[in-house]
């Protein structure tokens, strides 16, 4: 079965999304793929538009960059988050009772 050259160019808009870099760093970042299936890639995607290169550096265009995909992780909405009620034992609301202390001084709540 062959694999989809897409998935390449995928891996490259991927890469190049986060920044410049040079075909050669984009090749090492794909060790699984062969340098010449990158290449081709990149040709294709320079051709496309997607992608250019300056100083030595490819970097994405404003076409690429909207056709990369997301870095940021897409999150299902589920309305509006509820926290659960929270249930006291009896007795565990002494602290309301128990002063406050500053610069050796107590402060009760019915002062204050």
């Amino acid at each position: 079965m062959k694999p989809d050259r897409g998935i390449v160019a995928l891996q490259v808009l991927r890469i190049l999304a986060h920044g410049a870099r040079s075909l050669a760093d984009v090749q090492a970042a794909l060790p699984q793929w062969p340098s010449p299936r990158v290449a081709h890639a990149v040709e294709k995607m320079t051709a496309d538009g997607l992608v250019m290169t300056k100083r030595k550096r490819l970097e994405l265009t404003r076409a690429g960059k909207l056709a990369a995909p997301s870095t940021a992780p897409q999150l299902a909405s589920h309305g509006q988050y509820v926290p659960p009620r929270v249930v006291r034992r009896a007795g565990t609301e002494i602290h309301r009772t128990l002063p406050s202390v500053r610069g050796g001084q107590r402060y009760y709540r019915s002062e204050a």
